[in-house]
């Protein structure tokens, strides 16, 4: 949290001087924590469901191959294949690309270690290579975008690093992006809340950040970037190429 303490302050655990956070009626400040604790419990019930499904395809696919079950077992891998890929898409896009969504997978990896060590089947241990390998890919797919060559460094001149970042900002979803950052700023203000205190945002964040949000263009973006340059990982994310981007525009199309 080092890195966002440089941007945006501590977060008190005595908030007497707190009130100077922020103006009145800003949406930097998180009126409703328990929005992000829905989309995370929702989004754990969402990956747990798809590492079910998946470990209950790869079952039925490798029992299958092997003459364990029948050869209509083959039928619904197919099904229980993409019940697994629509859950952990949705799981994805409620929980921002958290990688603590693997874990369903190794816990079900484990119990099928586990079946395979004390029951008939030993195909439960290729059952739980599959799952540790597909927790593996969760887990890498569900980390952030990180911007240490990009991020214009210090001595970089005004118009080179506006250069720099107006190629990425024109081909950028900045609604998406806007939406990215103000979620941020309710996990901040939420993590701060438990801890019994606020997060202090300083001012020349604060009016950049009301400027892109009200109207998110290239050029409000440029000025939030020149107050924040760590922002632009948001900005990359919600680009054309991200897996995240991806992502989230399947889910969109579909209305999920």
């Amino acid at each position: 949290m080092n890195v966002l303490h440089e941007l945006f302050g501590d977060p008190l655990k005595h908030a007497q001087t707190a009130k100077q956070a922020e103006p009145a009626g800003t949406t930097l400040s998180a009126r409703q924590p328990q929005q992000g604790l829905l989309r995370s419990g929702l989004s754990l019930i969402l990956a747990t469901g798809a590492a079910y499904a998946f470990s209950f395809a790869v079952d039925l696919l490798v029992g299958g191959l092997i003459g364990i079950y029948p050869k209509t077992a083959f039928l619904p891998v197919a099904t229980w294949s993409v019940i697994s890929a629509v859950s952990i898409l949705a799981a994805r896009a409620l929980s921002r690309c958290s990688r603590w969504l693997a874990l369903p997978y190794a816990a079900f990896g484990a119990l099928a270690v586990l079946g395979g060590m004390v029951g008939a089947h030993p195909h439960n241990f290729i059952v739980a290579a599959a799952m540790f390998l597909h927790t593996h890919f969760v887990w890498k797919a569900s980390t952030r975008p990180t911007t240490q060559s990009h991020t214009p460094g210090a001595s970089g001149s005004p118009r080179a690093k506006a250069g720099q970042w107006d190629a990425l900002l024109s081909k950028c979803d900045l609604l998406m992006a806007r939406d990215e950052i103000a979620d941020m700023h309710r996990k901040l203000n939420a993590q701060a809340e438990r801890e019994g205190g606020e997060y202090i945002f300083k001012n020349d964040y604060v009016a950049a950040w009301e400027a892109f949000r009200d109207n998110p263009n290239i050029g409000t973006a440029r000025e939030l970037l020149d107050v924040a340059p760590l922002l632009l990982q948001y900005f990359e994310m919600c680009s054309p190429g991200s897996s995240f981007y991806s992502t989230s525009r399947y889910l969109k199309e579909r209305g999920l």
